[in-house]
């Protein structure tokens, strides 16, 4: 079970601050969750939030859940994501391991906060794929599908670009809904 403290936000962070391996958000202790997974963090940290974020944060209040968690296929923190493109390691070290450890504590709803904790049904549990086209870099979108796919009932998206990936949500409707996502669709 992944505990995290009793601060309504924060973040996991590198030693060196090069990698943001999840971020988390808290309005509500007695409503479920949701996780997003998106392409790669950007200048959002365990209380300041960026366009993405603020974007998140709207969807899931809008659809009642009580908090969101965000983690990433590349945890290397750049503001564009042709950045990735630049560093040696833009995945991170301990990357595959907190995407595991994130999908597993929403799935099992085992957000522990101190005394409190809260327990949901898998019909109220969702991960929302947000990685946008340039997830097909590296191949990252099929590995960590293929890594989730024995944690996650089903994976949900926004929409679906041209090329079969889950669109990122900055520019799209805030009225949109949860859809069911298929790799399938990745082409």
């Amino acid at each position: 079970m992944l505990e995290l403290d009793a601060t309504p936000s924060g973040a996991i962070f590198s030693s060196c601050n090069c990698y943001r391996y999840g971020l988390w958000r808290r309005w509500d202790f007695e409503q479920p969750l949701l996780l997003f997974i998106g392409l790669n963090p950007s200048t959002a940290d365990a209380v300041t939030n960026d366009p993405t974020i603020r974007r998140c944060i709207g969807f899931a209040r809008s659809w009642g859940y009580g908090g969101m968690m965000v983690t990433n296929l590349f945890a290397y923190r750049a503001t564009r994501p042709q950045e990735l493109r630049q560093v040696t390691d833009p995945i991170g070290p301990e990357t595959d391991e907190w995407i595991v450890r994130l999908c597993q504590c929403v799935v099992d709803s085992t957000w522990s906060i101190t005394t409190r904790s809260i327990t949901t049904s898998h019909s109220d549990t969702r991960v929302m794929a947000i990685w946008g086209n340039a997830g097909a870099w590296w191949g990252r979108d099929r590995t960590i599908l293929n890594l989730i796919r024995p944690i996650i009932p089903q994976l949900y998206c926004l929409s679906v670009t041209k090329r079969g990936q889950p669109a990122h949500p900055l520019y799209l409707p805030k009225t949109l809904q949860p859809k069911r996502y298929s790799s399938h669709h990745i082409g």
